[in-house]
């Protein structure tokens, strides 16, 4: 009981203190009088020769209570817009000054945000005593844009609310005088000026609507454009960009056809070109370029050498089993290894493998893991561009930031603090609201990532034999994705200062160039010949395959056949063409072969190792070590049945960790609103 009066004394009741002191100005402040309302507002409206109307708002504002001071926001319809030309306050002896702009943290201090056509200013400092049913006058100066716009005919309608309907208090008094200069006349007669009286108050929610049939005498070719031919227009420079877009994209196709990137693969004569063509290339690199299984062809090179042994337990369960120590591997290998034998273990199942990263709560796919460290050699060879600019910070937002939602939030502060203190006062001054600039710059980003994501930055071997002209038009195509998206947000923006006007179409045109250029087959030329040069190869071994002659492909190519994708040609030829020559490019066959024949199984890295060197023939060796009939393991129907096994292995092994649910006529213009704050 003691602790708990301790613990209540200590924190609790000085808790509830702070926060009873903390509201005690607001509690009390509930029952003060605090009211806003308008005297008068009187509008002197002028229709200018160029086909605009300056309009002068004389406010007189009463204050009753706290407030900080009042605002103006002016209503424009599509393809208007407004310039603020002066904000001023009467003295008492009823001389006119300026307010400054540009804040509103001291007195007679103002903001105008051009996006929403807002006027804010400071009537109270924040410490001076609240009004006392004090009245203040002040006087708002603008002009409307785009209310008249160039046409054949030269008879407007003007359709304007001059009061402001979205207030707080009523206007007690209002009046609108309307003038126009000498090129304009009234259609009914009517001289210049006009004066139009509100018959009684206006409370919250009414307006003054003025209509004036009026003509235009004069030439109104400096009117402004229609809407609709402002946004054609902007269309049409849009289309001007795709065309500039189109020719640099096929200037592209032309240096690329230059370079020899559309030739036929070369049509390879025998294993010494072939070898030549394969180099010092290891089957998983191969696999990567082409596009095809890369962990049948990293365990079967691994296999065929001795280090690792695959078969099936008693269970039926797939395995694998290390025969090597771990130094005997490769650099790359060393890192793949120990993920797979966990536990300190020479022989695993995918069961094995899935239940221990699944208790370590660790997401894991083998495949991957062969791929990002046979990849990192691809990069080195300038094959495999590394990781720059957006991508990098793409994979650092998603393997980083998007996990851990701390990351995240503070991202999201920064942005607001950057946003509010330096972007939106620029934006503003072009009339970009945040309610535009925040869809858009998300959604840009977003199909960015979209389009990066699409397009392919890969010419694997499907892709080289089929698809090599069409990808420089889907690459114009994804181009355009982000570029699109973002002017969508802009092109119909109508009142868009022409400096503001050249930042988005720049902006956009510079989006798609870049795609263009960094997806360009000039960028990838080397992997495109180096991927032709493995087309060539296929293409022989392919041949080798399906012909009717005996089958002489060097054991040394075993490792090479599911990188090459030819594992279903060396099933047809053993299941369809009943040709048993080709046993020996099967891995689990390799050991038994070696028994046989005593080769050295370190040579087997060496795509030169040919069968030819021995006195044996394919098939006679086949039929020697019981590879073939009914005793054989991969005789008959299945022939491919190793490489299968090995991607049923890697596929379930897998595991990820669950994610947690987480014109002619004007139309009606003008209006607005008005208050305190």
């Amino acid at each position: 009981m003691k602790i708990m009066k301790s613990f209540f004394s200590i924190y609790i009741f000085p808790a509830i203190g702070l926060l009873f002191f903390a509201h005690y100005n607001t509690l009390f402040a509930q029952g003060e009088i605090k009211t806003l309302s308008w005297d008068y507002v009187h509008v002197e409206a002028v229709i200018k020769n160029n086909g605009r109307m300056e309009v002068r708002e004389t406010l007189g504002i009463r204050f009753t209570g706290d407030w900080n001071g009042s605002y103006r926001y002016f209503d424009t319809g599509w393809g208007e817009g407004i310039r603020l030309l002066s904000v001023e306050r009467q003295d008492l002896a009823g001389n006119w000054y300026d307010l400054k702009q540009g804040s509103i943290d001291d007195l007679d201090e103002y903001i105008f945000d051009k996006a929403t056509g807002m006027v804010k200013w400071r009537s109270r400092n924040f410490d001076d005593p609240p009004f006392q049913n004090d009245l203040i006058v002040y006087r708002i100066t603008v002009e409307y844009q785009g209310l008249f716009s160039r046409g054949i005919s030269k008879e407007y309608n003007l359709n304007h609310d001059f009061s402001f309907s979205d207030r707080e208090g009523q206007i007690g008094e209002m009046s609108v005088t309307i003038s126009w200069e000498d090129q304009w006349e009234e259609r009914t007669g009517n001289p210049s000026p006009q004066l139009y009286e509100a018959t009684r108050s206006l409370q919250p929610g009414e307006g003054l609507v003025i209509k004036v049939p009026l003509k235009f005498i004069g030439d109104n070719s400096q009117f402004s454009n229609s809407p609709w031919l402002i946004l054609f227009g902007r269309i049409g420079i849009w289309v001007l960009l795709l065309g500039i877009l189109g020719l640099v994209q096929y200037l592209l196709y032309l240096l690329a056809r230059k370079k020899g990137v559309f030739v036929e693969p070369e049509k390879i004569q025998d294993y010494k070109r072939c070898d030549e063509l394969l180099g010092d290339w290891k089957p998983e690199e191969i696999a990567i370029l082409a596009e095809t299984d890369v962990v049948s062809t990293w365990i079967t090179r691994l296999v065929a050498s001795g280090d690792l042994r695959t078969g099936k337990d008693e269970s039926g369960n797939f395995f694998l089993e290390k025969l090597s120590s771990d130094i005997a591997f490769s650099e790359e290998d060393k890192k793949i290894i120990p993920k797979i034998f966990v536990n300190g273990r020479n022989k695993v199942t995918a069961s094995d493998i899935k239940e221990y990263y699944k208790t370590k709560k660790e997401s894991f796919n083998l495949s991957s893991e062969v791929q990002k460290n046979y990849k990192e050699r691809l990069k080195d060879r300038g094959l495999l561009k590394h990781s720059t600019g957006l991508w990098r910070v793409i994979e650092f937002v998603s393997s980083k930031v998007l996990e851990k939602p701390g990351f995240l939030f503070l991202g999201f502060i920064v942005f607001a603090i950057v946003y509010m203190f330096f972007g939106e006062p620029v934006l503003n001054k072009y009339g970009v609201t945040t309610e535009r600039f925040l869809p858009s710059l998300f959604l840009t980003v977003f199909f960015t990532i979209v389009a990066i994501a699409i397009t392919d930055d890969h010419y694997g071997l499907e892709d080289l034999k089929h698809h090599r002209k069409k990808y420089v038009f889907d690459k114009f195509i994804f181009s355009l994705i982000p570029s699109t998206v973002f002017l969508f947000f802009y092109i119909w923006q109508i009142p868009m200062e022409i400096e503001m006007l050249f930042v988005v179409f720049g902006f956009a045109f510079l989006l798609s160039l870049q795609h263009l250029i960094r997806y360009s087959p000039i960028t990838f030329l080397l992997q495109i010949q180096t991927g032709l040069g493995i087309l060539a190869v296929q293409k022989f071994l392919e041949d080798k395959l399906l012909d009717e002659d005996e089958c002489d492909i060097p054991v040394g190519y075993c490792s090479f056949i599911p990188a090459l994708d030819l594992t279903e040609s060396v099933e047809y030829r053993i299941d369809d063409m009943k040709k048993t020559d080709c046993l020996h490019l099967i891995p689990e066959n390799i050991e038994r072969l070696s028994n046989v024949q005593n080769w050295d199984r370190s040579r087997i890295h060496s795509s030169s190792y040919r069968l030819s060197s021995t006195n044996f023939t394919a098939a006679g060796i086949a039929a020697t070590t019981g590879l073939i009939g009914a005793g054989g393991a991969f005789g008959g129907a299945g022939a491919s049945s190793a490489w299968s096994n090995v991607s049923n292995f890697a596929s379930s092994s897998n595991y990820v960790v669950p994610s947690s649910s987480s014109g002619g006529g004007g139309g009606s213009s003008g209006g607005g609103g008005g208050g305190g704050w």
